[in-house]
This record gives C-alpha cells, structure tokens and sequence, in this order.
C-alpha cells in the first residue's frame, strides 16, 4: 500500500515539474547564437588584455594572445534567465572531431558587457 501511494506521489510531482515547464517555467531555451552574443569581445584587465573571444554563429574563436587561437565549431546554445535581469548563455562546441569532445562555456551577458562565469571578476566588451 506504501509503495502505491509513494508511486502516487512522484507520478503527480512528475506531471507538475512536466506542467511547470511547458508554461516556461525554468526560462529555458536552446537555439543558435543571439544577436546580443555574437561579436567579438574584448578586455582591458591585466593578464587578459591580449586575449579576445569570437562568438559566431558557426564557430567560437578564442584569442590567445602570442599563443595564437584557437577555433572550435558551435553544437549548441542554451539560453537561461541569469541573476539581475541579465541572459545567461551556455555554449557547446566541439574540441576534438575525432573524438568528438565537447566544451562548455557558460556566460552572463548584460548592459555592462559579458562576463564568463569562471572569470566573474572581468568585463568584456564587445565590438560590432
């Protein structure tokens, strides 16, 4: 009888998280990247100045100052509501083609520019 009402319950939280969803609940969405995303971004902080980072819609570039850079093709863009009214983005892309590896990026973008959320304590700017 226990094992029934338990059942019970977690077929009703389970309808309700489905429900809550469905009606955008969560803030969630996954598409290509945004027009507020695209660009190329840029910093002044120390230790970064030289670096940059390339948002495309096919491919992300990251600038590795003398190092060179490195470029990898976007799979996918999942798209959340972030704290203070900002976007939060979480970028998949491709390391490796052959074993086809994946990275992540995650960022907040809002008025100020866009911060990684590795990196919170620096600003990056973009330029259109």
């Amino acid at each position: 009888m226990r094992t029934r009402v338990y059942l019970v319950v977690l077929a009703l939280v389970a309808a309700g998280l489905v429900g809550w969803r469905a009606c955008g609940g969560g803030q969630e969405s996954e598409g290509g990247v945004t027009p507020e995303l695209a660009g190329t971004w840029r910093t002044t902080s120390p230790g970064y100045a030289d670096r940059y980072l390339e948002i495309g819609s096919q491919e992300i570039v990251f600038g590795q100052g003398e190092e060179g850079e490195a470029r990898y093709p976007v799979l996918g863009v999942v798209r959340t509501s972030g704290p203070d009214d900002r976007a939060q983005f979480n970028l998949r892309y491709r390391l490796d083609a052959i074993t086809e590896a994946e990275g992540k990026l995650e960022v907040l973008v809002g008025t100020s520019g866009l911060r990684i959320a590795s990196q919170p304590g620096v600003l990056w700017t973009v330029e259109r």
